[in-house]
């Protein structure tokens, strides 16, 4: 597995082709003046991954024993662990994978309203099976709804996600909106995590690649809660993709009984017994170390466990709106250097849905998603909101999955 590409040198066979230079120097331009959201902002074909952002979700499962054995731990501290351990090994297929050997991040599709992502992982360690449903739930703002499930585990993830993208001189920000709350079948015990902000470097070059920066949290209604800070590479020397994690044990609450935002948990005036240290690269080897018996152990190493990818049904078996149907015509042509055609195939695709809102807008009708339904705050259980971050509060609601909206929007009789 090639790693050596973080080094991120720029070479003539990275620059951006000859004939597509005048393009993507009048794409840096209106990308200089652009004050709105980026998603707003047409790109050029050639600057295209090939793929919707609904595929990010696959590499949520990218290792689908570390999701389920989350499930089988014998308590919530073991748990709490289990599930930085399933989230960190997220992170390599989401974030890296893809531009491993070119060093050459891309832009993906916008997902149209309604897009859908749906396939499964058959794990060959605990024979089970993992599904995901993924769906476009909102064009404007973006946000895919997101039911990730194993059955036999008795484990179920729910989230809504989105971006808001913004340039910033040299540089792509992406603030991805919206959490998720993980759950067991069995108990009331949940877990509530959120989204790194990523960051675009090196587009002047033609050879743009990614780094996460900032703060993540997983906090459980049981009082555990882990921060991880992702550290950029310094002007010289030291290495990309750095993150440092501490898992805390809550053992009380301020005196005002408000729950403490977990980024500033070591100011608060909360007592927290700090129980672990995790520390390493998220595209490489991180290891987890017990403070109270100073044991150091793997907590994961991408390089050591290939990604199992996601099994999807074949095209002509998919429905109009699954993601790898809806753009085949402009992923080929994308694939195949046909840059023109792309850029045709993508706009028809755009104006259908353009029209097909005006016709909504027209009849007086209010389209509705498949899978998912936004469930408002004050029909929400406090597990699902008490444990978030002052970003994540401010928002109104969630989406959740049908098949779970009964357990999601009132509180568990357990």
């Amino acid at each position: 597995m090639t790693t050596s590409s973080d080094h991120q040198t720029l070479d003539d066979s990275s620059k951006v082709p000859a004939s597509n230079r005048s393009e993507f120097y009048s794409f840096l331009k209106n990308l200089g003046s652009f004050t709105g959201d980026l998603s707003a902002l047409t790109c050029p074909s050639f600057l295209l991954s090939g793929d919707s952002i609904l595929e990010y979700c696959t590499h949520w499962c990218d290792q689908p024993s570390l999701f389920t054995a989350i499930s089988e731990a014998l308590d919530s501290e073991q748990r709490m662990v289990g599930v930085c351990r399933w989230f960190i090994s997220t992170l390599y297929g989401s974030y890296y994978l893809r531009t491993a050997e070119s060093s050459n991040e891309k832009k993906p599709f916008n997902p149209i309203l309604g897009e859908q992502l749906l396939g499964h992982w058959d794990d060959p360690e605990t024979h089970t099976r993992t599904t995901l449903v993924v769906e476009q739930v909102s064009h404007h703002p973006p946000v895919s709804g997101v039911f990730l499930e194993n059955q036999q585990a008795g484990i179920f993830l729910n989230a809504h996600t989105g971006q808001k993208s913004k340039f910033t001189g040299t540089t792509i920000k992406i603030n991805q909106t919206g959490f998720a709350t993980l759950h067991f079948r069995d108990t009331d015990e949940v877990y509530t995590l959120n989204f790194p902000d990523l960051y675009i470097r090196s587009l002047i070059t033609g050879k743009p690649f990614m780094e996460i920066m900032g703060n993540t949290w997983i906090r459980s209604n049981k009082g555990y809660v882990a921060v991880f800070k992702y550290i950029g590479k310094p002007w010289f020397g030291g290495e990309y993709h750095r993150f440092k994690g501490h898992v805390y044990h809550l053992l009380d609450r301020p005196a005002d009984n408000k729950v403490v935002d977990p980024l500033t948990l070591e100011s608060s005036k909360s007592k927290a017994l700090e129980l672990f240290a995790i520390e390493g690269r998220w595209i490489a080897n991180s290891t987890i170390t017990d403070l109270r018996t100073k044991k150091t152990s793997v907590l994961f190493d991408a390089t050591a466990h290939r990604p199992i990818p996601i099994q999807v049904a074949p095209l002509d078996q998919q429905g109009p709106f699954e993601s790898r149907r809806l753009w085949r015509e402009v992923s080929q042509a994308i694939n195949q250097g046909d840059f023109g055609t792309a850029s045709t195939k993508k706009s028809e695709i755009e104006t259908r849905q353009r029209e097909e809102r005006k016709a909504r807008k027209d009849r007086g009708d209010e389209w509705q998603p498949r899978d998912f339904t936004f469930v408002p705050d004050d029909h929400l259980p406090s597990q699902t909101r008490a444990h978030l971050d002052s970003a994540t509060q401010a928002e109104s609601g969630r989406w959740v999955h049908k098949s779970v909206t009964d357990k999601l929007a009132r509180p568990s009789s357990k």
